[in-house]
């Protein structure tokens, strides 16, 4: 009777979640790693998307078999928007850059203007990294453009819910540079709660308007 009521505990409940969240976390770390980071990051962020979904629903399932199973399952459709991705993130980059010497060298009102505006589509650039997960949630079926473009939109649709989740990656990361002690914390379970907390805030609001769809999780990769 006493283990029951332990194992049924609000608290032995929170170090189970504790427990797969850094696990997931771990096995993101890992893949992250071995593939340098740009072939692997964004298929592996993705998984923890999905699972971390899935648990939220309430559902329990093998973590190492199902990671690995969804990570080849999403990898090519998931790389090639990654792919898009890094490319328009190079050409704002070196847009920006031009647009920066040429303030710093010669101020003119069109140069102010180039330099802010790049820099506005910088920022709903970031905004729609984050929405591009919810994107794949709701809307596997799309093609990468598609996904793209609606990232996009939603990052300016849900601009403010975007933004929060923005600024917390950004402090928690400064956080941890500012404090190398912290440094383990990105093995162990930062990204696993920063999309946590990401799922809390902006999943609601795609569960208002799409009542009737649900978000993929683990078992939609069952067959």
């Amino acid at each position: 009777m006493n283990f029951e009521r332990i194992v049924n505990s609000k608290f032995y409940n929170f170090l189970s979640t504790l427990y797969n969240y850094v696990i997931i976390n771990m096995i993101w770390f890992f893949l992250s790693f071995i593939g340098l980071g740009i072939f692997t990051i964004f298929p592996a962020t993705l998984c923890v998307y999905i699972l971390i979904n899935t648990y939220l629903n309430e559902q329990d399932f093998a973590i190492f078999k199902t990671f690995f199973k969804v990570f080849g399952k999403i990898y090519w459709k998931a790389q090639k928007v990654f792919i898009v991705f890094f490319m328009i993130g190079i050409i704002l980059y070196f847009n920006v850059r031009i647009y920066y010497f040429q303030v710093v060298n010669q101020i003119t009102f069109i140069n102010s203007i180039g330099f802010w505006i790049t820099c506005i589509i910088i920022l709903i650039y970031f905004l729609a990294l984050i929405q591009v997960f919810y994107i794949f949630l709701y809307f596997p079926e799309y093609k990468t453009f598609k996904t793209i473009k609606f990232a996009f939109l939603m990052a300016i649709g849900y601009l403010f819910s975007s933004l929060l989740i923005l600024i917390l990656t950004i402090a928690a990361f400064f956080v941890i540079f500012l404090y190398p002690i912290l440094f383990p914390l990105i093995f162990i379970i930062l990204i696993s709660a920063l999309t946590y907390v990401s799922l809390i805030l902006i999943k609601p609001k795609y569960q208002k308007i799409l009542p009737n769809k649900k978000a993929l999780d683990v078992f939609d990769f069952s067959e």
